[in-house]
């Protein structure tokens, strides 16, 4: 080869080495630097290739790194097989994790004996993290009909994809992620549950989640669809950092959740429910009464404890089923006398009614007294068949449960110790 044809040789690398934005480094056979391009110099914090010749990997990356890139080249020179398109992580200053497609190469002598390597890398962490940002939507386009996607620190909507998206705004470009919440809410869901929407998703509040750890969550709402019914709809959203354009996204996708939350709610009100009578049953009036303890522990409650008179004989004499129909009566007469308060049956023909806040003690008698007189039931022939005796107990915060249903029970009994068909009172520890 001609010495002006060597020369015109150097130079090109010499220029290749100086503008190359690739990561361009040669190691001779014991893996010391000895040239590199400007782009790989500034990337371990070198201001020219002055600086990385003569150094190791353990010189310029941290052990973990530099450990990994020697056993790539020891590897490489054993088994004489280049690397063609690593991927492998690179440093960089500000902690991010970055990545390079990296190439290695061996470089022979006259007599084919191994004297180097020649590395090239070039930078794809912007393409990397693209890619998994595309496969993450994809995935989730197949999953969810409806995406809703927003920068955060940006107040800025990204993209509204979906049906049920398309009628309520064609340009949300140009729409801030505030005010297309404003527009979900006021458009779409059930005025009982605007407030409720509009908090979780107020762009101070998700961002401070964020900030305490919250990346993951869901939201359940009633919600209009474009048959303009409403149903139950999950909004499971993800906030995260964007490596790409460094910013906080919140990633929304929309789920039908009616039947499933339709078919809980049936098999809640079926768990708390008497199967007879539909009324309250025993378990979920105790919990409703230890709610109004805690919810208002400053007001003062009666408990009605209702007991059907004679309804053994209405058993032995007519059957189960005419006594079905007694007890299926007696509820609905409950039920309309009592509409506003928690009416339940705790077991066989005893009744019990939680009326809160209680200011008068003479109207909760005078309703006592209109049940009793409601629940008299007759024969064909004008017999009473039927009775009830009520007693009534009042209590508040600190009572127990148990406590309170005992003395409305004593009550009862009182009153039916007095005769049947008529109300007793439980007064500080006292009967009357």
């Amino acid at each position: 080869m001609s010495l002006q044809k060597t020369e015109f040789l150097i130079k090109s690398l010499e220029t290749l080495f100086k503008t190359s934005e690739d990561l361009l480094f040669i190691k001779d056979a014991n893996l010391t630097y000895i040239n590199c391009s400007l782009s790989f110099a500034m990337l371990v914090n070198k201001k020219s290739a002055e600086e990385v010749i003569g150094r190791t990997d353990f010189d310029l990356f941290d052990h973990e790194l530099a450990k990994r890139y020697i056993e790539d080249d020891k590897s490489l020179m054993e088994s004489e097989v280049s690397i063609v398109n690593n991927i492998e992580p690179i440093p960089d200053e500000n902690g991010r994790k970055k990545y390079s497609s990296t190439s290695k190469h061996l470089i022979r002598d006259d007599d084919n004996s191994v004297i180097g390597i020649l590395g090239i890398a070039r930078d794809v962490t912007a393409q990397i993290e693209l890619e998994e940002e595309k496969e993450k939507s994809e995935l989730s386009t197949t999953m969810f009909k409806d995406i809703l996607e927003a920068d955060l620190m940006k107040n800025q909507m990204i993209r509204a994809e979906g049906d049920l998206w398309k009628n309520l705004i064609k340009n949300y470009e140009r729409v801030d992620f505030s005010k297309m919440v404003s527009l979900i809410s006021t458009g779409y869901i059930h005025e009982d549950y605007v407030e409720e929407f509009n908090l979780f998703y107020d762009l101070n509040h998700l961002i401070d989640n964020y900030n305490r750890g919250i990346k993951e969550f869901s939201h359940i709402t009633f919600m209009r669809t474009d048959n303009k019914d409403y149903r139950w709809i999950e909004f499971k959203s993800k906030m995260y950092m964007s490596k790409v354009t460094n910013s906080l996204r919140l990633v929304s996708f929309l789920q039908d959740s009616d039947e499933e939350i339709k078919l809980k709610q049936r098999l809640t009100a079926k768990a708390q429910h008497d199967d007879l009578t539909d009324l309250l049953n025993r378990q979920s009036m105790k919990d409703k009464i230890n709610e109004c303890l805690l919810d208002n522990p400053n007001q003062s409650n009666a408990l009605l404890f209702i007991d059907l008179d004679f309804f053994k004989n209405i058993n032995d004499t007519y059957g189960h089923l005419f006594g079905d129909e007694i007890l299926i009566s007696a509820a609905q007469k409950l039920k309309e006398s009592f509409p506003n308060e928690l009416v339940g049956r705790i077991g066989g023909d005893e009744f019990i009614v939680l009326v809160e806040d209680v200011t008068d003690i003479e109207k909760v008698k005078q309703q006592a007294e209109n049940i009793v007189s409601l629940l008299k039931i007759h024969s064909d022939n004008g017999d009473i068949l039927v009775t009830c005796s009520v007693g009534i107990t009042l209590f508040t915060y600190g009572d127990d449960f148990d406590q309170v249903l005992d003395q409305a029970d004593k009550a009862m009994y009182h009153a039916k110790q007095k005769g049947r068909n008529q109300v007793s009172f439980y007064l500080e520890d006292s009967l009357r």
